[in-house]
């Protein structure tokens, strides 16, 4: 890894930027959609812009995308523990690191951050932690669907509480903390715990949901419900099914769910389907894997609801993208879902088809919802002014 001095098309040494980070590119999900456009953001701004980050089966250790140095490290987290380099991967960040303007690790309770907690002390460069919301130490009664999963939980809430009780010192170091939104449970913690005001910036979404609504998309000339997310058991897919079919007046309906690859669950719903049908009849559900990223904002835009039914969330990207598509949501009360304009939150699979059936029989709470997220999106959800947020601060700093 050569070292080189970066500068600006005016021959001004850049400031250098590492961020830190669980999934990059080519990996896809909400953290590093937002990372990747806030890290490629900077770097289109003149920044020199290194994000570290773990590697990936038949992906280069090292590469350049968009204007961006990605370096990929043998690190990972499983059942709260973290495994691989990470020896190497320290000694590299300490290394980097003095030669950088600003450090922004991103999210606790992963081996890319906690990894190097220990050792902030002796990184001069300014810091930030970027929070994506952090884990949840309240039981649902989800915990308790199963022994293991119970287990599962006392084993997180052990391993993570102790994470946050020995590095509070470190915590501190930070000279800013990023949290995504005022009543993520992350916000109040931080500050009750340490003290800490943190800063708020909430999360974008990709401009082209922001475009015209279109019909027929794909040969689709019915209506349709759709939701956008991997096929997970937090993702919870199969509450939104079942209540789908639980709902007469979606009968006229297609739903469509758009997952990244088939999996163990992807099976589960296929087998759920079938049951749901020979007790409710045949309805035009579709399970769709590998759909390019540039094709989604037609699907969602195209549809009437979009539905999201996952166990946890923090701050979805899929609802702020439907909110910008002006598609009216209804999804589990989980995360800040409340308190975002534009849709519904549920708690049971009863209260999901009700809001399905009145919203598939009135068209104008539909559009009056839809107009609603719409313009709080156009206001609030654009990324050129989280990358300018992020950008003053760095100057701050």
């Amino acid at each position: 890894m050569k070292k080189e001095i970066a500068v600006s098309a005016l021959g001004v040494k850049k400031k250098k930027i590492i961020f830190t980070v669980s999934t990059y590119y080519p990996k896809k999900d909400g953290v590093q959609f937002v990372t990747e456009y806030l890290a490629e953001g900077l770097a289109a701004r003149e920044y020199d812009v290194t994000v570290i980050t773990q590697s990936i089966d038949g992906v280069s250790d090292e590469e350049w995308h968009k204007g961006v140095h990605i370096i990929r490290f043998h690190i990972y987290t499983k059942h709260a523990l973290h495994y691989g380099d990470i020896e190497k991967y320290k000694k590299y960040v300490l290394k980097i690191s003095k030669h950088a303007d600003i450090l922004v690790n991103v999210c606790m309770q992963c081996a890319a951050t906690d990894s190097i907690l220990p050792l902030l002390k002796k990184i001069s460069c300014r810091k930030i932690l970027y929070m994506h919301g952090m884990y949840r130490f309240q039981w649902k009664k989800e915990d308790f669907a199963s022994a293991k999963e119970s287990a599962h939980r006392v084993w997180n809430s052990i391993l993570w509480g102790r994470l946050y009780q020995m590095h509070g010192g470190d915590i501190r170091q930070y000279d800013k903390i990023i949290q995504i939104h005022r009543f993520d449970g992350a916000y109040d913690f931080i500050k009750r715990r340490y003290g800490i005001e943190s800063i708020v910036i909430e999360n974008a979404c990709d401009e082209h949901f922001f475009g015209e609504t279109q019909k027929n998309i794909y040969g689709i000339d019915s209506p349709y419900c759709i939701c956008v997310a991997n096929y997970l058991r937090i993702k919870n897919q199969i509450f939104s099914m079942r209540a789908f079919y639980q709902t007469k007046e979606m009968k006229d309906y297609g739903l469509i769910y758009i997952g990244s690859e088939k999996n163990e669950y992807y099976s589960k719903m296929c087998r759920e389907k079938e049951t749901l049908e020979k007790k409710y009849g045949k309805r035009n559900v579709q399970f769709l894997t590998k759909v390019a990223r540039s094709d989604i904002p037609d699907w969602v835009r195209g549809a009437s609801i979009y539905l999201l039914s996952s166990i946890s969330e923090v701050f979805p990207v899929s609802l702020i993208e439907s909110m910008a598509a002006g598609v009216p949501f209804i999804a589990t009360d989980a995360g800040v879902a409340r308190f975002l304009p534009g849709g519904v939150t549920v708690r049971s699979e009863r209260e999901m088809s009700y809001w399905l059936a009145l919203l598939a029989e009135n068209k104008k709470c539909r559009d009056s919802l839809g107009t609603a997220g719409r313009e709080y999106a156009s206001c609030n959800f654009n990324i050129t002014s989280k990358i300018e947020q992020l950008k003053k601060m760095i100057e701050e700093l």
